[in-house]
């Protein structure tokens, strides 16, 4: 028996779709061969249709809204956790109504099922609706938001907020994670404090075929500017979706007798000599970084797992204050080559010593992680098994 199936999907940055995308092209590809159900498939997201079109191989519709904003960001490394609890408080101040508005809306869809990464808002809702729901969650905005507030609990005073206000909100979110019929934590995964989760391997997209040529001949096009393989490195440069303002103008350069030629999102790029924009149109980020040499990147789910699938180093850049860090960055440890830099010697360049050392390190395996297949298994033995 078919269903329609609503994904909804948080706007915190890029990793949500990384991580939600493989789970639905597992579940089509399991369905086009006709072992699993056919469903029909409704995007709920505030990203583009060619970014998700990039990603999502099953035809889908898009509704253009998310029910989730994750935190409030000064930028892609820092927390404005104040603006991050007066959203939160404001949101559950009238909680109720905002569960059934969006149980409305999914109801006007004809949703009859929902898979969330990672907006709770949405779950809730499906509960109310009575529909059947899978969440997927490497971290959860309990944790997040609770962990922030212990290293800097002065935020709270300076949101409006009491303590008791705030346990709450996170009992409050805590619930509404628990409404599911089922919680996947894909690796690498921030613990949960009190959310019942069943373990999965990464998820990660299909790697793609390296090819160099095409992606320098790409680049000659967008920038006049040609390279030959054997005299470029290419560092694919991206904070996840996230902005960072960065000044590519005083990075390294050259290492080893090569150009280093830093592949970026066009709105970082600028006019440097040594930095060329992202081109979508003509080659996909996947393509992208089977063919790069090294990534530049902060800690984040999508760029560590893509990253370590197609065996290419990283150079990251240091977020303490986002609580995911350690550990994502203890799975990467065991998993990739990767470096450290700080913000300080991102701004002035001095990180020629890490791309260096990785540079030179002997190249990485490749890896397969098989948490789709896992994930897509799980999701249609809940979802057409359900008894809502």
């Amino acid at each position: 028996m078919s269903k329609h199936i609503v994904a909804a999907i948080s706007s915190h940055g890029l990793g949500h779709l990384a991580q939600i995308a493989p789970i639905i092209n597992a579940m089509y590809r399991q369905s086009v061969a006709g072992q699993r159900p056919a469903f029909t498939l409704q995007v709920r997201a505030q990203l583009s249709q060619d970014v998700l079109r990039e990603r999502i191989e099953a035809p889908f519709t898009c509704c253009g809204t998310s029910d989730d904003f994750g935190m409030v960001m000064h930028d892609a490394l820092r927390v404005n956790l104040t603006q991050s609890l007066a959203t939160y408080a404001k949101l559950h101040q009238h909680w109720s109504e905002h569960t059934e508005r969006v149980a409305s809306e999914l109801a006007s869809h004809q949703a009859q099922a929902l898979i969330a990464d990672t907006p709770y808002l949405t779950v809730a809702a499906a509960k109310a609706l009575g529909i059947p729901s899978v969440a997927i969650c490497s971290l959860n905005w309990a944790d997040i938001l609770h962990e922030c507030v212990r290293q800097c609990p002065g935020a709270l005073e300076d949101a409006g907020l009491s303590h008791t206000r705030f346990e709450q909100i996170i009992d409050q979110i805590h619930n509404a994670y628990a409404s599911a019929d089922l919680i996947l934590q894909p690796a690498p995964a921030m613990p949960s404090r009190r959310l019942p989760v069943k373990a999965i391997d990464p998820l990660m997209q299909a790697p793609q075929e390296a090819d160099r040529a095409a992606l320098l001949t790409s680049i000659a096009q967008h920038t006049g500017r040609h390279y030959q393989a054997q005299d470029v490195w290419i560092v694919l440069t991206s904070m996840g979706g996230l902005d960072l303002p960065l000044n590519p103008g005083n990075w390294p350069r050259h290492a080893y007798g090569r150009e280093l030629l830093y592949l970026m999102p066009a709105a970082m790029a600028g006019a440097w000599p040594h930095t060329a924009p992202f081109a979508l149109e003509s080659m996909s980020f996947a393509h992208m970084m089977a063919s790069c040499d090294l990534v530049l990147t902060k800690p984040g789910y999508g760029m560590f797992v893509e990253a370590t699938a197609c065996a290419k180093p990283i150079v990251l850049l240091a977020r303490p204050q986002w609580p995911e860090s350690r550990y994502l960055i203890q799975w990467l440890d065991q998993h990739n080559r990767a470096l450290e830099i700080t913000d300080q010697q991102m701004a002035s360049g001095e990180f020629a010593w890490a791309l260096e050392h990785l540079l030179r390190t002997t190249p990485g395996v490749p890896k397969r992680f098989d948490g789709a297949n896992q994930a897509a298994h799980a999701i249609f033995e809940t979802l057409w098994s359900s008894q809502h």
